[in-house]
């Protein structure tokens, strides 16, 4: 069950067969509500033609996908007015400055959409894309999507090629515009510790069947494990961090890398908000994985 029980998607019998004969989606049945959501799965699962259904650049073979009660294919038009979608490894033009593109965007929105950014990002707008580092470049594309304060973003893979550090970052911003404004967001990644920390609800696909729906809380219980990798590029700060942790049970430190093992089952995001505590001006890049993952039984029928 959703944390919120408003729901923003109706999915119902939902397929997509290509031309070629690749069925991508096979019969889903889900809902999805305000939030935070998770969208998780390998390569080639189904993902990716899913959030194309939901922006309406691909027709269902078969069902229904009904986002805030419209449909997807036949109120597409009606649909962009409130949803943005952030293709994976979207390029911008290298010659133009940011706020020159910015503006160009701006004049593809309907004048009818209140243009305002609602957050700021902190770009630096006479800057040219060429320029710009990749976090940069993720971070543009996701102010492009808050043109027209959407309800609803969708993001493919949004912090593909970022190191841990940025990753963060990116991701702190996500939870910022949902808490302080309302976007909901429904983000596509294979990087499952990264959403874990930041979102309310998971959905996982595997070669286009649902092969999980509902809260982190219950995918804890039923396939995570107690065993961790610490990335840092400080482990002897965070070594002595965890010696700390009461609930850690055995630490192993190879180079930059800690392996720790905890007495019970405990989430990233238990650690990660333990971490930021003792790394107040965000100064120190770490990052936190499952060392010995179950989640692959997520990815079987």
């Amino acid at each position: 069950m959703s944390l919120n029980s408003e729901s923003l998607i109706q999915v119902s019998n939902l397929s997509k067969e290509y031309k070629n004969g690749v069925k991508a989606l096979k019969n889903l049945n889900f809902s999805i509500f305000k939030g935070i959501t998770a969208l998780v799965g390998p390569n080639g699962a189904g993902k990716t033609t899913f959030l194309k259904i939901l922006i309406g650049f691909l027709r269902p073979s078969f069902g229904k996908c009904k986002v805030l009660n419209l449909d997807s294919w036949k109120d597409s038009l009606e649909i962009r007015g409130f949803l943005r979608y952030l293709p994976d490894g979207t390029i911008f033009p290298d010659n133009l400055t940011v706020e020159t593109y910015v503006e160009i965007i701006r004049n593809l929105v309907s004048y009818s959409l209140n243009n305002k950014i609602p957050i700021n990002l902190d770009l630096s707008l006479d800057q040219k894309i060429g320029t710009l580092s990749s976090g940069m470049i993720k971070k543009l594309g996701l102010y492009l999507t808050l043109i027209g304060n959407p309800t609803l973003v969708l993001l493919d893979e949004p912090t593909a090629n970022l190191d841990p550090m940025a990753r963060r970052k990116f991701f702190g911003l996500i939870q910022d515009l949902h808490k302080e404004k309302g976007i909901s967001f429904i983000i596509s990644s294979h990087v499952f510790s990264d959403l874990e920390k930041i979102c309310e609800h998971v959905i996982a696909i595997n070669e286009g069947k649902i092969t999980f729906q509902g809260s982190f809380s219950e995918l804890m219980e039923n396939f995570t494990t107690n065993e961790f990798e610490i990335y840092s590029n400080n482990p002897k700060k965070w070594i002595e961090i965890c010696r700390n942790i009461p609930e850690i049970e055995n630490i192993e430190n190879f180079g930059n890398t800690i392996n720790i093992t905890t007495k019970k089952t405990i989430s990233s995001r238990y650690f990660i908000e333990i971490f930021e505590k003792y790394d107040v001006n965000k100064e120190l890049d770490f990052e936190i994985l499952r060392k010995k993952q179950s989640y692959d039984a997520l990815f079987l029928d």
